[in-house]
């Protein structure tokens, strides 16, 4: 039982100090690369996050490279045994769940917002999105609908993308509506939901630390 324990607040430890090592390595790039293109950093912090979410299984891995830190043996309470694991798990936990409640949430309204939006049926907005995805090399098709739910513009969704936008786009001048619609266009091609997605995931899992709500 001692053996587990101890195997308990070294894993936690373990990863703790990887992803702070990880986070801040991904952090200062995105600081180095803040007069690069937006698109850059973007792909930077989700490589980042993408890497904290394998933490948790390298660190399961026997044989794995360690990372060139000196790591500690763990909290005091956590090599106590399991009422101090047993806070801790619990604590963590907690957090895990109200941060993906958030995620939840978001996912529902969406959802809600795509099933009362009604086709966009003009043609000048349907040439133009059409015209815009084959400039981008947008290959999936995206469906373009309103709903007076949305402020602006959203899009969501991965495999059959939804481009959304407010009532009062229809009037927008020509102007604005070639760019929102180049905006949220490019999202559908750098597949910005899956990149939120996994931000959120990352957020959620190491939700006590602030770096990870940085970068997310």
């Amino acid at each position: 039982m001692h053996l587990t324990w101890s195997f308990a607040s070294r894993f936690a430890t373990d990863v703790a100090w990887k992803s702070t090592f990880l986070f801040a390595v991904t952090g200062l790039l995105m600081l180095a690369s803040r007069r690069s293109s937006a698109a850059g950093r973007h792909r930077i912090g989700v490589l980042g996050l993408g890497a904290s979410l394998l933490l948790p299984i390298l660190a399961l891995v026997p044989g794995r490279l360690p990372l060139p830190l000196s790591l500690p043996k763990g909290p005091e309470f956590l090599r106590g045994g399991s009422a101090g694991l047993a806070i801790v798990l619990g604590v963590w936990s907690l957090g895990a769940l109200a941060v993906s409640a958030r995620l939840l949430v978001g996912w529902r309204r969406v959802r809600a917002m795509a099933r009362d939006a009604e086709p966009v049926r003009d043609a000048d907005w349907i040439a133009e999105r059409d015209a815009l995805a084959r400039r981008l090399d947008v290959r999936r098709p995206v469906a373009l609908m309103e709903s007076a739910a949305v402020p602006v513009a959203i899009t969501a969704g991965l495999l059959r993308p939804l481009l959304l936008v407010g009532r009062a786009a229809r009037l927008w001048a020509v102007e604005r509506r070639r760019v929102v619609l180049l905006h949220e266009l490019a999202h559908v091609k750098r597949s910005d939901w899956a990149s939120a997605l996994l931000a959120e995931f990352a957020v959620a899992l190491y939700w006590f630390h602030p770096l990870a709500w940085w970068i997310g």
